[in-house]
């Protein structure tokens, strides 16, 4: 009887016992999945991971490495950095060391680079590197750990976009100097046309005024002397012709309303203006109207006659 309470206290004990043993086999059975999903997870990523101390010898790659550079783990591990670094970006990875080396109390720091890697083929490629800086109890660089990402054709692309952009910049500064000569040329085609517009409407008229002075000496018809003082206005425009004066006139009105106007200007009815152009006074009435209208004389109430005559006189 003496004897029921130790053996009881031992069956409770060797009951804990197997607990404990089933919570660290639980433990155990979850580390391992974890260390297999992590595993996976580090084999079949893109992104090259790996580990070096503060001298930058290496103690892993992933196995995507060999998709980077054309080396095996095996043999990226065995390389210096020298071999793994253009120089350039090895001057920039040692920089980076030597300025994390500058003590503190963090136990890490982070750094994000972007390097040239070499490969086996002797062609270079570029990675970001993004990582982790270790450090020791006293503030100084112990080990590294990072993943270097490839981004040779982003780096492509942008040397693309920039030789396109300076490209297009040339084209648009070409583009410029050449409208810039259009419209230079444009001016001076434009100014000795006008010059040449003025030479010969001054010519015409010379030439033919002469003939109109005799013509009006003539006895002539009330038709016939309408036709010659519209004759005679057009030639009195020639020879005080100025570019640009009425021309916004001759492009408001039609033909038939600038020959109207012309009419009116020099002092015809619009009885008159129906018998000289054979059409109905109601017409002429309409096409007065219209002219009023497009020149700004709605309702009537300004002297048409006078003010069309002082732009033909």
């Amino acid at each position: 009887m003496p004897l029921e309470p130790s053996r009881r206290k031992l069956e409770e004990r060797v009951l804990a016992l197997e607990n404990k043993l089933l919570e660290q086999k639980a433990l155990n059975e979850k580390l391992r999945t974890a260390q297999e999903e992590y595993r996976l997870l580090v084999e079949n990523s893109t992104d090259v991971i790996w580990s070096a101390d503060r001298n930058l010898r290496f103690s892993y790659f992933s196995p995507s490495v060999y998709q980077l550079r054309g080396y095996t783990p095996e043999e990226a591990v065995a390389m210096g950095p020298e071999d793994t670094f253009t120089p350039s970006s090895l001057k920039l990875v040692k920089e980076e060391i030597h300025r994390r080396d500058a003590g503190g109390k963090e136990r890490f720091r982070h750094f994000c680079l972007e390097l040239e890697c070499l490969c086996k083929d002797g062609a270079a490629k570029w990675v970001e590197c993004a990582g982790t800086i270790n450090l020791d109890k006293d503030g100084k660089p112990e080990s590294i750990h990072g993943i270097a990402r490839d981004i040779t054709q982003h780096k492509n692309n942008v040397k693309i976009m920039q030789a396109a952009d300076k490209a297009l910049a040339a084209k648009v500064l070409e583009l410029e100097e050449t409208n810039k000569a259009i419209a230079m040329l444009t001016e001076e085609a434009e100014a000795n046309a006008k010059e040449y517009k003025t030479k010969m409407a001054r010519l015409i008229s010379r030439l033919s005024r002469p003939y109109i002075e005799i013509f009006q000496k003539t006895a002539l018809n009330k038709n016939q002397k309408i036709c010659m003082d519209f004759v005679a206005s057009c030639l009195s425009d020639f020879e005080d012709y100025m570019p640009g004066r009425n021309d916004g006139l001759a492009e408001s009105l039609n033909a038939k309303e600038s020959e109207i106007a012309r009419l009116v200007s020099i002092g015809c009815t619009s009885r008159d203006i129906s018998q000289l152009l054979d059409i109905p006074k109601r017409s002429v009435d309409f096409y007065r109207a219209k002219i009023r209208k497009k020149l700004g004389f709605v309702p009537p109430g300004k002297n048409l006659t006078q003010y069309l005559t002082s732009l033909y006189g």
